[in-house]
């Protein structure tokens, strides 16, 4: 499987949506304790990488997009800080894909790693246009290509 690292050099991003706190009916939240965290559709996944809810909470920020009728998390962001960089994630639930919530919820997310001082980041697989067009629109840059190795145990 190959992917693709987009890099974004802003200082201050510009043409990034404003922060907000609600988007097309769908209100705008931090990510602040473990009963929000354990709704968030990649839970699993940033709980194996980080080693728990308790360090994600500490060296990481979420930020989703809550249907305030429904409760359904829709879209959800993430960064991932070290002393520099910021990785930017996200993830739409399938019944929310194709409104735009992903660019307007990782705006906000490059916004907050630039007043940290960090150079916002992003990796895709290849084969993950959506993905690939929302980093495009945010301004990112596509930068080094690379590959994943699984190793058979």
């Amino acid at each position: 499987m190959r992917g693709h690292l987009f890099r974004h050099d802003a200082e201050c991003p510009a043409g990034l949506p404003p922060e907000i706190r609600r988007y097309a009916g769908l209100e705008v939240l931090r990510v602040r304790d473990e009963a929000m965290f354990r709704r968030c559709l990649w839970f699993d996944l940033m709980r194996a990488l980080l080693g728990g809810a308790q360090p994600f909470l500490q060296h990481a920020a979420a930020l989703v997009m809550r249907d305030p009728l429904t409760g359904v998390i829709a879209s959800e962001s993430y960064v991932v800080s070290s002393w520099r960089y910021a990785e930017i994630g996200t993830i739409t639930h399938p019944d929310y894909r194709g409104k735009g919530l992903s660019t307007v919820l990782c705006g906000q997310a490059i916004r907050w790693a630039a007043s940290q001082g960090r150079v916002s980041i992003w990796s895709c697989d290849e084969a993950n246009t959506a993905s690939w067009r929302v980093a495009e629109r945010l301004g990112m840059r596509a930068g080094t290509p690379y590959c994943f190795y699984k190793r058979s145990l």
